[in-house]
């Protein structure tokens, strides 16, 4: 079942229109980036922590991150330890070598893309579009360099659309179908916490949207809930063993919701040198076990979101217009170059997906999900830190969006001329 069902996404329909010339062209522009633009270094000290984190993986056969056991996710660090490996512990070949990774996973991205747009509107021409988009989309070459999870995750997360959009074809059926969806699901939040619950909720989303009964699309939630929990058992098994407690996602969730809700972040950023309060962080940076640390940052954000209210609205106003920023937010990026590049890449797609809303009405029922992820990504940053790197999971969505958008206006194709 499962295997037919990968048949069906990956090879039955017949590529076409150049999407390998493009993918080609993908390649080498990634290549030239990880080349010409970044040294042979990490530029972000995100990125060191990663490194770090794959480095001790090798060294010591457990996975340690910033200080803490269980402070993000571990399939990144997995897979770069992984690559390090391959190349010999070498730290410049490492870093190559993610970010060759790293520019296949473009290539797959756009592939994954290709298929999406198709399976919600059926046009090849749009589905193509938003295929070339992706390929060569700057803010996923430009992330692609760098030793960080974004790539990962957001290849992942459409894997798990593409997925699921192949159980709502074959009827929302309980089966093999839904059980690749979440077992994707699982692989995405083990790249990334943020999507905490929703894998099992999306299924039911598109199963309301089919017109299901309630009573399958209770069995739909109670199987992709059981299935998605037996994917991340091993790692809420390894916590318990450690903590003697239950941690289900990442303890770094609480000192994120502490740096957006505190206050010595007063317009609602996101940087911990400026936007946090230096004496609590270094009281709580203090504390010796981990979970003491996630409970500290949790209880003063939530003792600030409760005491003072009108801020906390205030400053998620303030995170959903740096999330939805068109230009970048962080010092350095935010003008020149950078600035121009994200406006005429990020603002037509935006545009053309908001219009969308309107002159894609017919087929809502199949882009809900979509809308429910938008809406989901949104909340979450309006409610701990907004950034437009934390957007960057969204676009690969709302290009899809603004290709079905785009071939709406252009002239009907003669029969024949839009195949793949």
């Amino acid at each position: 079942m499962v295997g037919e069902v990968v048949r069906s996404l990956f090879l039955k329909r017949r590529l076409g229109g150049g999407m390998p010339i493009v993918w080609t062209f993908s390649v080498l522009a990634c290549l030239a980036v990880d080349s010409f633009y970044f040294p042979a270094r990490p530029t972000f000290p995100d990125e060191r922590r990663f490194l770090a984190s794959a480095a001790y993986w090798l060294s010591d056969g457990g996975f340690v991150s910033n200080g803490g056991k269980a402070w993000e996710m571990p399939l990144p660090s997995m897979i770069f330890a992984a690559l390090r490996w391959l190349v010999g512990g070498d730290d410049v070949r490492e870093i190559y070598a993610i970010r060759c990774f790293q520019g296949v996973q473009i290539v797959l991205q756009s592939w994954l893309a290709l298929h999406i747009t198709r399976s919600l509107c059926g046009d090849d021409r749009a589905a193509r579009l938003a295929g070339a988009i992706v390929a060569f989309y700057p803010f996923f070459l430009f992330y692609q360099g760098l030793a960080l999870s974004e790539t990962l995750f957001d290849t992942a997360l459409l894997a798990f659309f593409a997925m699921l959009l192949v159980w709502r074809r074959r009827g929302c059926r309980i089966g093999g179908a839904l059980i690749g969806v979440m077992i994707l699901g699982g692989i995405a939040t083990y790249a990334r916490a943020t999507l905490t619950i929703l894998p099992p909720l999306l299924p039911v989303v598109v199963a309301w949207s089919k017109k299901c009964s309630t009573r399958h699309s209770l069995m739909v939630l109670l199987i992709g809930a059981t299935v998605y929990a037996g994917m991340l058992s091993p790692w809420w098994i390894r916590n318990f063993l450690l903590f003697d407690a239950f941690v289900p996602f990442a303890t770094s969730s609480s000192s994120v919701l502490y740096l957006g809700n505190n206050p010595a972040n007063l317009h609602g950023d996101s940087d911990w040198s400026r936007d946090a309060e230096q004496d609590v962080v270094e009281q709580i940076n203090a504390m010796p076990q981990e979970l003491d640390r996630q409970a500290a940052y949790a209880q003063r954000a939530k003792k600030f979101m409760m005491e003072y209210p009108e801020k906390t609205i205030e400053r998620s106003l303030n995170k959903i217009r740096r999330f939805w920023s068109i230009i970048p937010n962080a010092d350095g990026y935010s003008t020149g170059i950078f600035s121009i590049i994200s406006a005429i890449s990020f603002g037509p797609v935006l545009i053309l997906s908001i219009i969308g809303i309107f002159v894609n009405r017919h087929i809502w029922r199949k882009i809900l999900p979509i809308y429910a992820l938008i809406a989901y990504f949104t909340v979450i940053h309006a409610l701990t830190v907004g950034s437009l790197r934390y957007r960057l999971p969204l676009e690969p969505f709302l290009i899809v969006l603004a290709a079905i958008t785009a071939t709406r206006f252009l002239p009907k194709p003669r029969s024949g001329d839009g195949s793949m």
